[in-house]
């Protein structure tokens, strides 16, 4: 699997450029008091994730996560995907963090 993850200093909101090709159910951040997670509803298009296998930007506020410590972060991204009926690349780029 190739994931090419880039993030800057930390702001408002995550921005992830695309998930291609993969049934994406949820984006979390892990810190020192516990994960915080945003569901993807299949069929829906939260945050402007569309799932047509091609690119597309998903911008996530981070007042969208619960009890948000930015000061404690331990893991700046994680996401859960449904398991792929045959082998896949799952690519991930620019993720970053911004203040506006």
């Amino acid at each position: 699997m190739r994931t090419a993850l880039k993030h800057t200093s930390y702001g408002r909101r995550v921005h992830v450029i695309a998930c291609k090709r993969v049934r994406l159910k949820q984006i979390g951040i892990k810190t020192s008091f516990g994960n915080s997670w945003r569901d993807f509803v299949a069929g829906g298009n939260q945050y402007s994730l569309v799932r047509d296998s091609a690119w597309h930007k998903v911008r996530i506020p981070f007042s969208a996560f619960d009890d948000l410590d930015l000061q404690a972060v331990k893991q700046s991204f994680m996401l859960v995907a449904d398991p792929p009926a045959a082998p896949m690349e799952v690519a991930i780029d620019k993720v970053r963090y911004q203040s506006r």
